[in-house]
């Protein structure tokens, strides 16, 4: 896999300003920081701003200003690099969907990075990791709820 993912030069062409051009990648490297998919490195390097991140005092598009605009695979530890090497290639096509009823005209970028935004976005990502690194069993399974109710019926009938 390559070694950048993606790119600011990639989007801005198509964003109103620069701040938007950052919201899509912004979001995903914020979401990253918060499932602790950051290389120690880049922790290390950007210990403050991390924490406001965590803090929500900050987006992700302040960390990826910080790290130079490209969403690279050195940005992330061994767990992040796997799930986006499988992942980043339809990641704007989910996050389309995830905003479908937002994005004005279809517009990736007519969001601004800010938690009201990150938080539908956010389950989305994890769920995808989720099922990536196979915790999806955690979930309940389909009609568990009804041979639940069953159960309870028998036992209590």
């Amino acid at each position: 896999m390559d070694a950048v993912y993606d790119s600011l030069d990639n989007h801005l062409p198509h964003a109103p300003d620069l701040a938007k051009a950052l919201v899509p990648m912004g979001m995903l490297l914020g979401w990253a920081v918060n499932q602790h998919l950051l290389s120690p490195e880049v922790i290390q390097a950007h210990e403050r701003l991390i924490l406001r991140i965590r803090f929500q005092e900050a987006g992700g598009s302040e960390l990826l200003v910080a790290c130079g605009g490209d969403l690279r695979r050195d940005l992330f530890n061994p767990d992040g690099i796997s799930f986006l090497d499988h992942y980043y290639p339809r990641y704007l096509n989910d996050y389309r969907m995830v905003f479908a009823a937002t994005l004005e005209a279809d517009n990736l970028y007519s969001l601004e990075d800010a938690p009201r935004n990150y938080a539908p976005l956010a389950v989305m990502l994890t769920q995808q990791f989720m099922d990536f690194m196979g915790v999806a069993a955690a979930r309940p399974a389909p009609g568990l709820a009804a041979g639940v109710k069953r159960l309870w019926r028998k036992l209590w009938a």
